[in-house]
């Protein structure tokens, strides 16, 4: 089975934004679950050293501002009991 399909045929919705799965970057997922609006702060590893982490909805479309990475760490905004998505460039 090729990429982008699935066994009942249907193709993939459109993305208009960069991907992870396009080589754009590495994808980060978050997923709240104490149930409070406090960001999550995280510390990558050495070698993965990007200047930004870009905050993008489900097809992988910017949304809002990029959160500035210094020295492999950042603090992303967390809603509670919701996801983030994070695109490293």
């Amino acid at each position: 089975m090729a990429r982008g399909e699935n066994p009942a045929g249907i193709p993939p919705a459109p993305s208009d934004g960069p991907d992870a799965r396009d080589g754009a970057g590495t994808l980060l997922r978050f997923w709240e679950q104490a149930g409070r609006d406090e960001p999550c702060r995280a510390k990558l590893p050495d070698g993965l050293r990007p200047k930004k982490a870009q905050p993008v909805d489900l097809r992988g479309r910017p949304v809002g501002d990029a959160i500035t990475v210094q020295a492999g760490e950042f603090a992303a905004p967390m809603t509670h009991f919701a996801p983030v998505r994070l695109l490293l460039p």
